[in-house]
């Protein structure tokens, strides 16, 4: 007989969660778009004429109805014409790419357009074209070491060293003699990552202090007009609260921060944290091959409502 119409239903992020005969196929002959996928892209609002601008004329959409709850639009229905049985099979869906900023040289990736976010990044992507020592403050998990890989993937003139994050907290004075030094030598534009600054020991300081200051002073760049060692420290800590406690030397923290670069809390950061978690929930599938998860709306305004003390290593947990 005559192929029904079809019905798809889609949550307020444009994700399927129910697909029935709609023609919506992703290149396979047994089965229609999987659920959960991304299918439009409703980051701006879900109103008819954004599903219409979102939806490829091909599917050939007939009625489109908005499904309110509590007074809230949370999904929508839309319904199709019958498909034809080959067409649709030889155009695979469009999917989406989550917003953010792949980290140039490996598979990592900030995720995110709040704001907030943009506005880190943009900072960043400035900072990579001075040589100008950086403290990157933000609470535990926000992704601080991200960024200074985004920085130093960027640093102008290109250089050839592996990113490589000293952890302050381990460091004993005599790491501050050749050992620490040795990697710096016959080098320009070396990266040096201090990890936990403000967890570095106050007999430690005024070894660092020296070194910074030779490393900084001492060697020049080709044009006699820039440092040899770029330095970005990396901290969970407000530092400039640290100095005012006594609890960390004040002229280190000017030698130190130049430019201090704040990341925001997750919790601060809106839909991203749903953008994150379907960053994670595609790097978890194509890992392990397991199904991508369906989140449901409760389960998205609870990710939502959470205050995220753990920031993204909690989600990502």
């Amino acid at each position: 007989g005559e192929p029904t119409d079809g019905l798809a239903i889609v949550d307020r992020f444009g994700r399927l969660i129910f697909n029935r005969n709609s023609g919506l196929e992703a290149g396979r002959s047994d089965r229609d778009l999987g659920l959960g996928t991304r299918f439009l892209d409703l980051r701006d609002g879900l109103t008819e004429e954004r599903i219409l601008a979102s939806l490829p004329a091909e599917h050939g959409c007939q009625d489109i109805r908005l499904i309110e709850f509590d007074g809230e639009v949370k999904g929508a229905a839309l319904v199709f014409k019958p498909a034809h049985p080959t067409f649709s099979r030889l155009i695979p869906p469009p999917v989406l790419a989550v917003p953010g900023v792949h980290i140039h040289g490996t598979d990592l990736k900030i995720v995110g357009k709040s704001d907030s976010i943009l506005e880190a990044l943009d900072i960043a992507n400035r900072i990579a074209g001075v040589n100008t020592p950086t403290l990157i403050e933000g609470q535990t998990g926000v992704g601080k070491e991200l960024f200074a890989r985004l920085i130093h993937s960027q640093m102008k003139p290109s250089n050839g060293h592996r990113f490589n994050a000293i952890n302050c907290g381990a460091i004993t004075p005599q790491m501050f003699g050749e050992g620490l030094l040795l990697p710096l030598e016959g080098s320009l534009s070396v990266p040096l990552c201090l990890d936990e600054i403000g967890e570095l020991p106050a007999d430690v300081q005024p070894f660092l202090l020296r070194v910074l200051e030779e490393r900084l002073t001492g060697l020049q760049g080709p044009d006699q007009s820039e440092p040899s060692v770029r330095v970005i420290s990396l901290t969970n800590r407000v530092l400039l609260d640290e100095v005012e406690a006594g609890r960390f030397r004040r002229d280190l923290f000017y030698r130190l921060s130049t430019i201090i670069l704040k990341i925001p809390p997750l919790r601060d950061r809106g839909e991203d944290i749903l953008l994150i978690a379907e960053h994670y929930n595609r790097k978890i599938h194509a890992e392990t091959g397991r199904d991508v998860l369906v989140l449901g709306s409760d389960v998205q305004d609870a990710l939502m409502a959470h205050s995220w003390p753990g920031n993204v290593r909690e989600l990502e947990n």
